[in-house]
């Protein structure tokens, strides 16, 4: 494989910096478990593996990746882990208006969400005015 073609499979992504917060864009990079984006003048940023997204060409803020453009929202609004993730679209769930669809069987057959994590998910879905949650049912398991 030549020098140009690699180049061309290397893309930047945008990911939250885990101490100060903030946006940051480079090369999503992997080590030690860890997750940073790598900046072009060789500096690192540690970032929440869950926030990484590719950056598309002309796009100035990859985090308005989050919605489709239409009025879907992608699940990486739920910042969960690139694994929960899979999962749930394993169960048929693409996008947070997916998940509002869901019954309390469909959350059952997902490998490795818990109480907690689905606690998350409605919490994230009563926030994008997805869902009505009553209270009582937020803080039930």
């Amino acid at each position: 494989m030549n020098v140009q073609a690699v180049e061309e499979m290397i893309v930047k992504h945008q990911g939250v910096s885990i101490v100060s917060g903030k946006k940051v864009t480079g090369y999503a990079v992997s080590l030690d478990g860890k997750a940073y984006i790598f900046h072009e003048n060789g500096s690192r940023v540690q970032v929440r593996e869950s926030t990484i997204i590719p950056v598309q060409d002309g796009v100035v803020d990859a985090m308005e990746l989050m919605q489709d453009g239409g009025d879907r929202h992608s699940l990486y609004c739920l910042e969960l882990s690139e694994q929960m993730m899979a999962e749930l679209r394993e169960n048929g769930a693409r996008y947070l208006e997916d998940l509002a669809e869901w019954k309390e069987e469909d959350y059952r057959r997902v490998r490795g969400l818990g109480a907690q994590k689905k606690t998350r998910i409605q919490e994230k879905l009563k926030e994008y005015g997805l869902v009505d949650i009553p209270e009582e049912y937020s803080n039930n398991e």
